[in-house]
């Protein structure tokens, strides 16, 4: 049993896009992944949703310089912008090291690669702040080379929140990097290595709000979620081991079992749900009347019959996760972002890619803006609680 704890840290995360639309984000999505308890308290920071991803305000360095970077579960290294980038297209803000009285400087050099972009650089060491809390000798990375889909739309760069030992391949010297939690906790600025997520959907019309938050060191606050949370260890399955990756009883469509003992890695930096080519035709079938975008790389279904349509339920320990048919299409004020052209079509946020040997499922944030999601690195697993939002029926 975890003790209660008054540490707690919180920090709201925002919508910020990462792409200029979603149809770039729904590639990057693909492309991302197509290479090969009681309570407990801890400190919070907003996020900010910009329907394609999550960005958190940060600050490095002292004087404080800002940032807002992408809130990722699914890398473990956390960088920024350099000064100096030649490549970097769209950011608001760049790391000046000269300006910084306590920066440090490492030997490592920043080499990390993503599905969608890449970014090479150096790594350095300084201050972090997040919300109140200010974290001391904080290994980043100063990108000088980035790819611009990571930089897109005031994006600054990207907070890496995976299991630590995922950073060891981001840097010259195999260095495992600390995580800011876990950092946190090292430094006994938080009561436990684990962090908690809210999402929600993005308001009619917004596309870019503050409505979401995370929390470091336990869980969410008690209102952003009903009932109590589940608990599933991280996989020992190769591959999605390595990730925030749990063992899927099943995936049901209007009942019907069309994935049994699949694996899944909970995504934060995933803008939609990618399933791999292996299940993703059996999925589709129990969905009528639904078709398939080659110019999109999206399948999309008639607006007119959604209330017919099938929810799609995630098993986990036993417990359904369920999505109805209003909450995995886009709604209608959002179609025209999506380069829909035809307004009888929804496009759905259900999409496959090739994924790595081990992973089947990709719960990225369109998942996730309904379900709670918690990252307990002391006990090795993943947590998920219904969130507490309007859930769309019409």
């Amino acid at each position: 049993m975890v003790g209660l704890s008054d540490a707690q840290v919180t920090a709201k995360l925002s919508r910020g896009s990462k792409n200029n639309n979603p149809v770039k984000a729904a590639k990057a999505s693909k492309a991302r992944w197509g290479i090969g308890l009681s309570r407990m308290s801890g400190t919070s920071s907003p996020m900010t949703n910009a329907e394609w991803s999550y960005l958190i305000d940060i600050d490095i360095g002292h004087p404080a310089q800002p940032f807002a970077v992408i809130f990722d579960t699914g890398s473990s290294t956390t960088w920024v912008v350099g000064k100096n980038c030649k490549t970097c297209v769209g950011n608001s803000h760049s790391f000046n090291s000269a300006k910084s009285k306590t920066f440090k400087n490492t030997s490592l050099a920043l080499s990390i690669t993503y599905g969608s972009g890449y970014a090479d650089g150096r790594i350095g060491e300084d201050i972090l702040s997040l919300g109140s809390i200010s974290i001391p000798d904080f290994y980043f990375g100063v990108g000088s080379d980035v790819d611009s889909v990571n930089t897109q739309g005031g994006v600054d760069g990207i907070m890496g929140m995976g299991p630590d030992a995922l950073s060891k391949g981001s840097n010259s010297g195999d260095k495992l990097l600390p995580t800011p939690v876990s950092l946190m906790k090292a430094k006994g600025l938080v009561p436990h290595n684990m962090f908690s997520v809210v999402f929600a959907p993005a308001p009619n019309g917004q596309l870019t709000s503050v409505n979401g938050e995370v929390t470091f060191g336990g869980l969410p606050p008690s209102n952003s979620y009903k009932g109590a949370v589940t608990w599933k260890p991280i996989t020992f399955k190769s591959g999605a081991k390595n990730y925030w990756g749990i063992d899927i009883d099943s995936v049901k469509v209007g009942g019907q079992t069309v994935m049994n003992r699949v694996t899944a890695v909970v995504d934060t930096g995933t803008t939609l749900i990618a399933v791999s080519p292996n299940y993703i035709r059996n999925l589709y079938k129990r969905i009528p009347g639904y078709q398939f975008s080659p110019s999109l790389g999206l399948y999309h279904v008639a607006c007119a019959d959604l209330h017919k349509l099938p929810s799609v339920s995630f098993y986990v320990a036993g417990k359904a996760f369920s999505l109805n048919p209003y909450q995995y299409t886009a709604p209608s004020w959002e179609e025209a972002s999506w380069g829909v052209t035809k307004k009888d079509r929804c496009v759905t946020y259900i999409i496959d890619s090739n994924l790595p040997d081990g992973v089947d499922i990709i719960l990225g944030q369109k998942f996730l803006e309904y379900f709670v999601s918690v990252y307990d690195a002391e006990h090795k697993r993943v947590g998920l609680a219904p969130a507490n939002v309007k859930i769309p029926t019409s």
